[in-house]
């Protein structure tokens, strides 16, 4: 999807402006455009409330029998009024909940051609895999391939130049043969940050561990450049950069080393170019280091999209700028960074140098000296790692905010960290006292699921940058429809996301562990396809308008199977095929297909959610039994997200977006069942709003795309634009498909 596309919202009101509720969430406070389906609506609800909430349950957590009847479901609980905005405005940033979801804030009808324009993968591999991974991800349904070119790529005599242009050249064929777009990640490259070569160091005394200073013989002082010679190669890249050398040969360090250094000769590197410092001077003058930095890093620019665009076109790729900002982050002053504080994690956590280096990127990109096409995005990928970053101060020309959202797992109430206000389900403030954070209740449950930045577990939610509704953090305005003055709204890219099964697997209860039970490799497989498919139908339909998977070979968090790897290296010149990918590529595959359609025109749908039955009364986690804190049944863990693939024909996502992805439901099946970690179906009924109102009722079934096979599921019934389906759903996404003639 080119940046800007029409496609990126159904209607994007200006920069920073609250939407309508209307126009972006379902639920009873949008009222159904017709008479009949607004009664409809009201009775469902009206129904539930007075036959099934208890009076000590939360309005957003309802539980109670089914009503009798020829269709009624035994010992059922009813979520009414599903979608609301309060789920995200309850949850203002500094708070966290376990029973509010911010994803459930909102519900949006896409186009189905979203799910597969959003689609890419970190493409890791070099050279000799570039073809066979290129066209093994585009027979997935890949659209997209994220690939790093560092600034090291470039020679250290011929800085205009690559050290090994047919790397290169070689990745970027293999893309357009494929038709995957590359987003191209400008960044120093860590270890080695820029153009450099090898120089050796001879030290004439030992140096301790911690030392900030070591003593040069006297040829080695003599040689070395202040501010771009680095003492030793860590993990092949640049150590401590020496800033200055005394008459005497004493030589100043940047950073204190990591351990001991006998005397005699050591391993250096001479830089191209200095770190950046401060764009200015302490008398706020231009700093001339910085300057020339700089100006080689725009050359650096240059010379990667000017390859670029001799392969791809001048319209036929994105670039990145930067690739996150850590601790290890060597090639920005971190005294700088360090002193700007709070101040430059929310402008740019890169300090003031960082904010240069973005804002002269977008200017080359965007003038006619680079050649570049306006369609080439660019994104910020110094706000990858922080929820500080607004839109508000990006510079106009920015296209999207890149994401690295969170998906460690936790264990509560072990993992729990007292600091933000805790809510509980009635969205208000649930502390033990008024001037202690410490919470009333804490549920206990382990949080190992892929849509963990979804939740509002974590202050962090990355649904404050994808929501069509505006938030602030502090002052500062974010959502999907915020962007600079100027400029448009800025979309969110998910450029790095990587998920693995992490800890033992614990009981059907949720609770027991299960050290003896072993993950077998079918078992990780099956794993990754779930939360590989859960995370792209989820992030992507709460509003990410790109998200990149790990693709690296090989291991068990990677998006491409072992066997395709293994076939690959018996055989470099034969293409394992699809099959030997694994499940997650043939899953995401299905999915793509069972999505396809010419799209939907004019009529355009706005899906309502307004209300989910449960067979049953499984939890996630137990409450206390108040409504404050009550269990959180997978009713309210029910993901409901819908794509429109014509204008007669709707597939909806739908599974239960459960807390642990290693619990073991069925611990009597042997290890060769990779499906003994699946959620066992469980009924639900979910009922819908804003359908069309043909005379004829729709076609409805339900796909598997994990085991490549129809899914039970039926109309239950239907007025007008409302109808009410049941599906059997289970933890990672079935499509249910409403075809209307």
């Amino acid at each position: 999807m080119a940046p800007g596309s029409a496609d990126e919202h159904q209607a994007a009101p200006g920069p920073g402006r609250v939407p309508a509720p209307r126009a972006h969430h379902g639920g009873l406070r949008e009222l159904p455009t017709s008479y009949v389906s607004a009664i409809a609506a009201v009775l469902v609800c009206a129904v539930a409330l007075f036959l099934l909430i208890p009076p000590t349950h939360s309005p957003r957590v309802l539980a109670g029998r089914g009503a009798s009847g020829e269709h009624a479901l035994p010992a059922c609980g009813v979520a009414c009024d599903p979608i609301d905005p309060r789920y995200l405005l309850d949850v203002p940033y500094g708070t966290v909940s376990f029973w509010l979801q911010p994803w459930r804030a909102y519900l949006d009808t896409w186009a189905a051609s979203r799910l597969p324009q959003a689609l890419g993968a970190d493409f890791d591999v070099g050279a000799a895999q570039a073809d066979a991974t290129a066209r093994v991800l585009h027979e997935a349904g890949f659209t997209l391939a994220r690939i790093e070119v560092d600034w090291s790529a470039l020679s250290y005599r011929h800085p205009q130049r690559f050290r090994d242009p047919a790397n290169v050249i070689t990745i970027l064929h293999a893309l357009r043969r494929y038709g995957l777009r590359p987003l191209i990640v400008l960044s120093d490259g860590g270890a080695a940050p820029c153009p450099w070569t090898a120089v050796t160091l001879t030290l004439a005394d030992p140096a301790p561990a911690g030392a900030l200073t070591v003593r040069l013989s006297p040829a080695s002082a003599r040689s070395v450049a202040p501010g771009r010679t680095a003492l030793g190669m860590s993990r092949g890249g640049a150590g401590a950069i020496i800033t200055s050398v005394s008459p005497g040969g004493i030589a100043t360090l940047s950073s204190s080393l990591p351990s001991a250094l006998a005397a005699g000769s050591r391993p250096a590197m001479r830089l191209r170019y200095a770190p950046f410092g401060s764009p200015t001077l302490a008398n706020g003058a231009p700093g001339p280091v910085f300057r020339e930095t700089l100006a080689g890093w725009l050359s650096y620019v240059a010379t990667v999209t000017s390859q670029a665009s001799s392969i791809m076109g001048s319209s036929g790729f994105d670039v990145e700028v930067w690739n996150g900002v850590s601790s290890n982050t060597r090639f920005l002053d971190p005294a700088e960074r360090t002193r700007r504080g709070a101040a430059a994690s929310v402008r740019a956590p890169g300090g003031a140098a960082g904010t240069a280096v973005l804002d002269s990127t977008v200017a080359f990109i965007r003038s006619p000296q680079s050649g570049l096409s306006a369609d080439v995005g660019v994104s910020d990928g110094f706000a990858s790692r922080t929820p500080l970053v607004s839109g508000v101060h990006s510079p106009v020309g920015l296209t999207a905010l890149s994401k690295d959202p969170d998906s460690e797992p936790r264990v509560f109430p072990v993992s729990y960290v007292a600091g933000p206000i805790p809510i509980n389900a009635l969205g208000r403030r649930d502390t033990r006292g008024r001037r202690t954070p410490v919470p009333r209740f804490i549920p206990s449950f382990r949080a190992l699921l892929p849509e963990y930045s979804l939740l509002a577990t974590s202050t962090d939610t990355l649904v404050r940058d994808i929501a069509p509704l505006t938030t602030r953090i502090g002052r500062l305005e974010h959502g999907r429809y915020v962007g600079p003055a100027g400029g448009g709204p800025l979309q969110k890219w998910v450029t790095q996301y990587d998920f693995a099964p992490s800890g033992y697997p614990v009981g059907p209860d949720g609770q027991t562990p299960l050290p003896s039970v072993r993950l077998t490799q079918a078992d990780r497989e099956h794993f990754q396809a779930k939360a590989l498919l859960r995370s792209l139908v989820a992030i992507v339909s709460a509003g990410a308008s790109r998200i990149y998977f790990a693709a690296r070979h090989p291991g068990s968090s990677g998006l491409i199977g072992p066997q395709f790897w293994a076939d690959l290296r018996r055989d470099p010149a034969r293409y394992p095929g699809l099959a030997a990918a694994g499940q997650a590529l043939s899953a995401i595959r299905e999915t793509v297909a069972t999505l396809g359609g010419p799209g939907p025109g004019a009529d355009r749908a706005r899906l309502s959610l307004l209300s989910i039955t449960q067979s049953g009364d499984h939890a996630q986690f137990s409450g206390d039994g108040t409504a404050a804190h009550p269990s959180l049944h997978d009713r309210d863990a029910l993901a409901v997200f819908p794509y429109q693939s014509s204008p007669t024909r709707f597939v909806v996502a739908i599974y239960v977006m459960t807390r642990d992805m290693l619990t073991l439901y069925r611990p009597g099946e042997t290890a060769d069942h990779d499906t003994r970690f699946d959620l066992p179906d469980e009924r639900f009924r979910i009922t819908l709003a804003h359908l069309p109102e043909s005379g004829a009722s729709p076609s409805v079934a339900a796909f598997d795309p994990l085991q490549d096979r129809p899914a039970p599921a039926r109309l239950i019934s239907r007025h007008g634009g409302t109808a009410e389906f049941e599906i059997a759903a289970t933890d990672y996404p079935r499509l249910l498909t409403i075809q209307y003639r």
